[in-house]
């Protein structure tokens, strides 16, 4: 390969489109450096110290069986995360004064990966996305293409709902991740929406554990809650003082209540099956003025590039783990729920990228 002379004989200009493509190409080295770090506890040393350490002295915190090897392999983890601003690094004097060596500490992202942070952390997230389970699928994308399967099933030779019941350990990295998805969104919810102040029954559809019906009975005491999932996940739902726990299945009916919510349910399924869901929704709320409140990341007229391709990104995964689900726009979510009869479709932007459709019953 020949050095761009536009750019002093350097190698790595991504305005070179040979460049571009390889560099596209690896794109998962810094995912899988990302989880790496997380399963050492990297983010949790970092947390533990008050000043930025050198990869010497993280590793005498590992087990590792060859200290010094392991150190120069960590610096090479950690400085293919220091660009995107995961970790920081600067340079710290060595123990002699002779000279400079590099040490790492964390930045306002890494530090939502911090393990003991019962504030907040997004750690249970980026292990499930980074976990095998969920990797292995984009191995078999065009397969899908051609075969008019999931990716996931290509791999596994079964649907992700048959793994989260068959196999425990895919079922507890999946629940953990949605746990936390739940804390982050209603930490969101609670404060800044008051949509569910008037609320009297709230049914959750496909609550999982009772997460976030928990924050909302927490935070609205009158409200009595509903917690609605599949059987299989309800009984493991621990008990929540002013909610009940029903397992069924949304696609035949779903418990009666004044407002249904539907947190990042909808983006698992395809538009028919969508409209198998409200309709289900639209039947158990009251004549009149009963609510719907949906929960999904959406598109609308003032989404930035950057909006689009996270989109974009999480599109592509729904479709990896269940071929017909989708991410999907304000307007393309409106159709979908007045079909089944819901009028007066609002959509909420809130703060943290976190968005809600609502919609009512008349």
């Amino acid at each position: 390969m020949e050095l761009d002379p536009k750019n002093d004989g350097k190698l790595l200009n991504m305005e070179n489109d040979e460049i571009r493509m390889i560099f596209s190409a690896f794109n998962y080295v810094p995912s899988f450096a990302l989880r790496a770090t997380m399963l050492l506890g990297i983010p949790d040393i970092l947390a533990m110290s008050k000043e930025p350490m050198t990869a010497e002295n993280i590793v005498q915190r590992l087990p590792c069986k060859n200290p010094a090897a392991a150190a120069g392999y960590l610096k090479r983890i950690m400085d293919i995360l220091i660009v995107p601003g995961i970790y920081s690094r600067s340079l710290v004097s060595t123990a002699d004064g002779k000279s400079h060596e590099a040490a790492y500490g964390l930045t306002p992202v890494s530090r939502l990966l911090v393990k003991d942070d019962v504030q907040f952390t997004l750690r249970p997230i980026a292990l499930l996305h980074s976990n095998q389970f969920f990797s292995v699928g984009f191995q078999h994308l065009h397969e899908s293409l051609l075969e008019d399967r999931s990716p996931m099933e290509m791999a596994f030779g079964k649907t992700f709902y048959e793994l989260h019941a068959e196999r425990p350990e895919i079922s507890s990295v999946f629940q953990d991740a949605m746990t936390c998805y739940s804390k982050y969104w209603m930490n969101v919810i609670v404060h800044e929406y008051d949509g569910f102040k008037n609320t009297k029954t709230l049914v959750d559809v496909g609550g999982g554990e009772g997460e976030s019906i928990n924050h909302l009975v927490a935070a609205y005491p009158h409200i009595h809650g509903i917690n609605f999932d599949l059987p299989d996940v309800i009984k493991n739902a621990p008990p929540i003082p002013g909610v009940d726990h029903v397992g069924g299945n949304f696609f035949q009916s779903i418990p009666s209540g004044d407002t249904i919510f539907l947190k990042m349910v909808l983006h698992n399924n395809g538009d028919e099956e969508c409209l198998m869901i409200l309709k289900s929704c639209y039947e158990a709320l009251p004549e009149r003025r009963g609510k719907v409140v949906i929960g999904e990341h959406v598109l609308d007229d003032d989404s930035t590039d950057d909006d689009v391709q996270f989109l974009n990104t999480l599109d592509l995964i729904m479709l990896s783990v269940f071929l017909k689900g989708r991410e999907r726009s304000f307007e393309a979510y409106k159709v979908l729920l007045t079909s089944c009869g819901f009028l007066d479709c609002k959509l909420v932007k809130l703060s943290r990228g976190v968005t809600l459709i609502e919609a009512y019953k008349h």
